[in-house]
């Protein structure tokens, strides 16, 4: 069997044509390219979306002002009413019927109208009605009961932005964060507290007093030493800054916003509007990004020089004191209703007396109108004085709040310089990814009418760009 040969002129079969995966990639466009490319198709795009001009709206002026003025008239009546209707509903919940007590002492003939609330909120109710539009009363209604929630969603808000200060946006989110962050434990302690005042005003017996005593005393004790803890940490507020901060900063969200997307010479010529406003986009976000870092390390180290810090240590020390007074007070009160041979006095005491007696005696102060002379009142009177004076006076007003200072003040530090850090790498970053420097891509921004300039500038200018914190002076003058 012969064996069977090649054909001679084998079948050829043709390249193809397609890109393969190692075909080499032509060169990047050069930003000259890429940018007057970005100005030719947003200056195209913005002609053709230009909308033909209308007629404007006529409309006085005149009457345009006296609308304004009478919705800022009725929006400040709305304010009065919000906060006296919220006002009374605090009173009420926390104090008792300061009305009655009001209308006793200055009317007492219509005290029994304080027993009809129901008619007379009736009553008004239908005035209202025939008065006004039922819509109008309905927003002012639900103006008057979201009060609070006005407030902290648009009145504070509203502030700071007239107020344009970042030291202020960052004291009350400062004060707000304190509050907030211990509001758990605080209710319990009140809680317990309140329950404990009870016992002691309203008991027959002595042991119930003395309970109630004992367990005010525990509590005032408990919430000191959670108080003296919270303090010796760092403060709450730099600890939040830390921890966004390195959340952001891992955040690859940032990366996707300022990362442009850098064509080469081809896909150049085919880019349209979006891909030109995609890239401007990139470029503004990372100058954005990197002076957002820049305002936000130099507002928290102006917080940090400031007199904010001392403020609230302050606030916190004064507040202390004055809870101490209040509940001596009570456990000088039921140590009267104990013992009332055990104090000397002229005149019954009142519970303005005992206010006065436990201030004094929060220094081991003596007043006139009351003396102790018994066993418990004594023993009252010294844990008075080491509460209040080596208590809070000492360990908590001067070793503790200066430390708190010290360890605040690094840790502002230890932030600032984070942020200044990502500042820094994303100006390399950028300076490497547009090859240009940041005073030339914020004047390409202007020509290509970026919509964030305005924002951009008013950071700039709230931002000094020769201010460096003492580390940086420290290490430059060291060198």
């Amino acid at each position: 069997m012969t064996k069977r040969e090649p054909p001679r002129n084998p079948k050829v079969y043709k390249r193809s044509t397609q890109e393969r995966p190692g075909r080499p990639r032509p060169p990047f466009a050069q930003p000259e390219d890429i940018w007057a490319k970005i100005e030719d198709l947003l200056s195209e795009d913005e002609s053709t979306a230009k909308p033909t001009p209308s007629e404007p709206e006529k409309r006085p002026r005149r009457a345009e002002r006296r609308r304004k003025k009478l919705l800022r008239r009725k929006i400040r009546i709305l304010d009065i009413a919000g906060s006296v209707v919220w006002l009374v509903v605090v009173i009420k919940l926390f104090i008792g019927d300061l009305d009655r007590v009001l209308v006793s002492a200055y009317a007492p003939q219509f005290v029994w109208l304080l027993d009809a609330r129901f008619l007379l909120v009736l009553f008004l109710l239908a005035m209202l009605l025939i008065l006004f539009k039922a819509r109008t009363l309905g927003i002012a209604v639900a103006y008057v009961a979201g009060f609070p929630f006005v407030l902290l969603s648009w009145k504070l808000p509203r502030l700071l932005i007239k107020s344009r200060s970042p030291l202020l946006a960052i004291g009350i989110a400062a004060l707000v964060t304190s509050i907030v962050g211990r509001y758990r434990l605080f209710v319990i302690a009140l809680a317990t507290a309140t329950l404990s005042g009870l016992i002691i005003v309203f008991s027959d017996t002595a042991w119930l007093v003395a309970v109630g005593m004992a367990s005010m005393f525990a509590t005032l004790m408990w919430w000191l030493v959670v108080t003296a803890i919270d303090l010796i940490r760092t403060p709450r507020f730099v600890r939040m800054q830390e921890k966004a901060i390195k959340k952001l900063l891992g955040w690859k969200l940032i990366e996707n916003l300022v990362t442009p997307v850098s064509p080469d010479q081809i896909e150049l010529n085919s880019w349209t509007a979006e891909d030109a406003k995609k890239y401007r986009d990139s470029a503004g976000n990372a100058l954005l990004a990197r002076q957002l870092f820049n305002f936000w390390a130099f507002s928290l180290d102006e917080y940090r020089k400031g007199p904010s810090l001392l403020l609230l240590n302050a606030a916190a020390g004064v507040a202390i004191l004055a809870q101490v007074v209040v509940v001596f007070t009570f456990l000088n009160y039921g140590a009267y209703l104990i013992d009332p041979t055990g104090f000397d006095f002229t005149v019954p005491p009142s519970g303005w007396t005992f206010a006065y007696y436990s201030i004094t005696a929060a220094y081991f102060g003596e007043i006139s109108a009351l003396a102790p002379t018994g066993a418990l009142p004594i023993l009252v009177k010294i844990a008075n004085g080491a509460v209040g004076l080596i208590g809070v006076g000492t360990i908590i007003t001067t070793v503790i709040l200066n430390f708190r200072s010290i360890r605040a003040d690094r840790a502002s530090v230890s932030v600032v310089q984070l942020l200044r850090d990502r500042a820094s790498r994303l100006e390399t970053q950028s300076a490497e990814q547009f090859q240009m420097s940041m005073v030339e891509l914020q004047n390409r921004l202007v020509t290509a009418s970026w919509g964030l300039l305005s924002f951009l500038g008013w950071l700039t200018d709230k931002t000094p760009s020769d201010w460096e914190i003492e580390s940086d002076k420290e290490e430059r003058d060291s060198q």
